[in-house]
């Protein structure tokens, strides 16, 4: 029996496991015949490990998790240390740029900078709090719904060019007549799943999807995939003029609401384990 330990951040406490996709897949692995544990931070040296998972919800991976990773052989997502959008979008713009459409502003970390507010101790969650509401230009996280889309890169307030939090980038939606789409592509190993997602609204979040059904695969996301070198993840992309553009590349994919769907996306997913452990990235 192999064990599979997925090693969390040592603060990562705002959220359940069950709030993780990885939480359904472990399920599914000890079914298989795996042994899987959850470890918060860097385990003593006499640990045994088999295969290690970092399961690090952090835009960055602090450097004493880089350090631990690399004394193991067989690691998911060695490559991914880096998932901030100025390291991965190809649609950022300044306050310079020629006029490139409707805009969008985000966070430079992912998920809105949420993983960084929760994984801080509670005087720092504080002192973020005051700040942001004392002085707006340093706000450091927005929720993902609530990303706000300017019709000309002029409309930009002022203090979002000073913030070195936030990002802005061209707002280029894909559309079915009058519905926004976004497609969700998860995988793990050599099994991939791809969906398209359609909303009425132009940030589409879960309260807002009117439907879902599945999507053809792109090679060019499958190419992207193998040179950022991401065993498991969840890419959010659109095609728009027929180019394939990412929006955010998850390296801790969240669980949805319903647990059946969950355990569906596991069940599949989890057999990826095997096309892993025969070709390593």
């Amino acid at each position: 029996m192999r064990r599979i330990t997925i090693l969390l951040h040592h603060r990562n406490r705002y959220a359940k496991l069950e709030s993780y996709l990885i939480w359904y897949i472990a399920q599914e692995w000890n079914k298989m015949g795996f042994e899987t544990e959850f470890i918060s931070g860097i385990p003593p040296k006499n640990h045994e490990i088999d295969i290690l998972v970092p399961h690090i919800d952090a835009t960055r991976t602090p450097p004493k998790y880089i350090r631990f990773i690399d004394r193991h052989a067989e690691v998911f997502n060695r490559k991914i240390t880096d998932v901030s959008k100025r390291h991965i979008s190809t649609n950022l713009v300044s306050k310079d740029s020629k006029d490139p459409g409707p805009v969008i502003v985000k966070t430079n970390a992912n998920y809105g900078g949420l993983p960084e507010f929760y994984n801080q101790d509670i005087a720092g969650r504080i002192y973020n709090k005051i700040q942001a509401f004392f002085r707006p230009g340093m706000i450091r996280h927005i929720h993902p719904g609530q990303y706000p889309v300017y019709d000309h890169i002029s409309e930009v307030p002022s203090v979002v060019w000073n913030n070195k939090h936030l990002i802005v980038e061209r707002f280029i939606p894909e559309r079915s007549g009058e519905l926004y789409c976004i497609r969700i592509c998860h995988f793990l190993g050599d099994v991939v799943l791809n969906n398209k997602i359609y909303s009425t609204s132009k940030v589409i979040k879960g309260s807002n999807v009117t439907h879902v059904e599945p999507a053809e695969i792109p090679e060019s996301l499958l190419q992207l995939r193998m040179r950022m070198g991401f065993n498991y993840g969840k890419f959010d992309y659109v095609i728009h003029q027929g180019e394939l553009h990412i929006l955010d590349a998850n390296k801790t994919p969240g669980a949805v609401k319903h647990i059946e769907v969950n355990t569906r996306i596991a069940q599949k997913l989890a057999n990826g384990i095997f096309n892993f452990l025969d070709h390593r990235v």
